[in-house]
């Protein structure tokens, strides 16, 4: 009977210590990865890999933005700014409940709350790695006059 209590206190010891030694090293690569990758970094730097921040970064990347003519004329019509426009394209979520495909164009919705009871979406159409704004909607119904 001392022989079996001796073993297994020697083998409780054991696996103490070798979970110690785990969790230590656990512990020590948690610290190193926040040290050197996660600090000082900016929240989309760490996120770019998300459907999301991939679309917005497909659309701010566009040197070449293009506007269809009835998005400019609804932006007047509806009282958005381009800094409005500028902020929805750094702040604003991707609505992919609304996405649909139109031959090879992927249109996205993109909603941004310019304050508090104001939302303003915009619809995106991304083809290879361009982009083209169609239309723009605000929550507040207002008519327009647009083509």
């Amino acid at each position: 009977m001392d022989r079996e209590v001796q073993a297994s206190l020697y083998f409780l010891c054991h696996v103490r210590r070798r979970l110690g030694v785990y969790f230590f090293g656990v512990g020590l690569g948690l610290i190193l990865t926040w040290a050197l990758v996660i600090r000082n970094r900016n929240k989309q730097d760490l996120l770019f890999w998300l459907p999301e921040e991939r679309v917005l970064e497909v659309i701010r990347s566009d040197s070449n933005l293009e506007y269809s003519e009835t998005f400019w004329c609804r932006m007047k019509c509806l009282q958005f700014s381009s800094i409005d426009l500028d902020q929805l394209l750094q702040e604003g979520d991707v609505n992919f409940a609304n996405r649909r495909e139109e031959g090879e164009q992927k249109i996205y919705q993109i909603d941004y709350n310019v304050e508090p009871g104001k939302k303003m979406s915009v619809e995106v159409a991304l083809f290879d790695r361009e982009a083209k704004l169609i239309n723009v909607f605000s929550s507040e119904e207002l008519k327009c006059d647009c083509p």
